[in-house]
């Protein structure tokens, strides 16, 4: 038998004004860790969307600061980006003047990766920002209730991503 579709004014007959139950989600892992990552965005752009600079890339100078001179691979290896990926964030940020890549001097088919003068100068402003805003996070939670939470995100990550629920 055809599905048929609800009458006009059956759908003209609910009422807009009553919410809708999500209270069966609130124990839910994975809609409140997508929650809070959804606001964690927001928070992030509300701060940083002057300089159009995304969580990614932020991630990256971070990492390259910390390791200059850095190889393109390694970079994509520690922070589980592919390949390609790690190239056109990369491309961004040279064609934003704030990295360079040259071939390495030891291995010619190998890249390395360095911060402009810009690039670190950048990078280390942004970084002081991210830092206000996870202070602001701990005013909020208190640093006791953050520690707690960035340590059960870490251990989060280490769960079996395919458990054997059979």
């Amino acid at each position: 038998m055809a599905k048929t579709r609800p009458e006009l004014q059956d759908l003209e007959s609910i009422d807009n004004s009553s919410s809708v139950d999500v209270s069966m989600l609130e124990s839910f892992v994975g809609y409140n860790l997508r929650r809070a990552a959804a606001r964690q965005r927001e928070r992030f752009h509300s701060v940083f969307d002057a300089w159009n600079i995304r969580p990614v890339l932020l991630t990256v100078l971070s990492v390259i600061l910390k390791n200059m001179p850095l190889r393109q691979a390694d970079l994509g290896r520690a922070l589980e980006i592919k390949r390609a990926n790690v190239v056109t964030l990369l491309s961004e940020l040279e064609e934003r003047g704030l990295v360079v890549r040259q071939p390495s001097a030891t291995d010619r088919r190998s890249q390395v990766i360095y911060l402009t003068d810009q690039g670190k100068e950048m990078t280390e402003k942004w970084l002081r920002l991210h830092a206000k805003l996870e202070a602001d996070l701990a005013n909020s939670f208190g640093r006791a209730e953050l520690e707690d939470l960035v340590r059960l995100l870490h251990a989060f990550r280490s769960v079996d991503a395919s458990p054997d629920l059979g």
